[in-house]
């Protein structure tokens, strides 16, 4: 694994917790990760069950 992966993957992660956290009540975590990172966009398509 790459750094750049590593990186790509850790956007995700804080973006999920942010996204969680918001489902909880709670406000954002990680300053600047309110949406999916443009370079994990795919997962999303994958992701959702609809």
């Amino acid at each position: 694994m790459t750094i750049e992966d590593s990186k790509k993957i850790e956007d995700y992660i804080k973006y999920l917790g942010n996204l969680r956290a918001k489902g909880l009540g709670f406000g954002n975590l990680y300053e600047g990760y309110s949406e999916v990172p443009v370079s994990m966009k795919w997962v999303e398509e994958y992701a959702d069950p609809n």
